[in-house]
């Protein structure tokens, strides 16, 4: 029987030396597919610190606040996040994608529980569909 193996394993390769297809080697040939879109997807990050804001977002000892970084309302947020300062202590009681002032935005909550004032910073990943180059 190993004998039987050997030789079907050599008249295997040999077939696909020659290019031959055979039950193991089946090509399959298909049409192509429609074209590809002629648009790419562009991202970009937004911050809440930008100079459109005016400042940088500050949070009392003991007091929440809920900042936003805006996308373009032609774009789509696809995440996000914050930062705060070194030393601040806050907890964040919501986090997510919004709509703010009719335009896609990721917002965040935070509630400071430490004893000092801290500034924070909410990001977002904006996104959209432009003409490809």
């Amino acid at each position: 029987m190993p004998l039987y193996l050997e030789y079907r394993h050599t008249s295997l390769l040999l077939s696909l030396a020659q290019g031959k297809d055979n039950d193991v080697n089946t090509r399959v040939t298909t049409p192509p597919g429609p074209p590809g879109p002629d648009k790419i997807l562009e991202m970009r990050q937004v911050s809440s610190i930008s100079p459109d804001v005016g400042g940088i977002p500050i949070v009392q000892p003991g007091g929440t606040s809920t900042f936003s970084a805006k996308c373009n309302s032609d774009e789509i947020v696809t995440g996000g996040g914050y930062r705060i300062s070194a030393g601040g202590f806050g907890i964040v009681e919501f986090q997510g994608a919004t709509v703010t002032d009719s335009a896609p935005a990721w917002t965040v909550t935070i509630t400071n529980h430490g004893s000092a004032l801290f500034t924070f910073e909410v990001f977002a990943e904006c996104v959209k569909l432009v003409d490809a180059p």
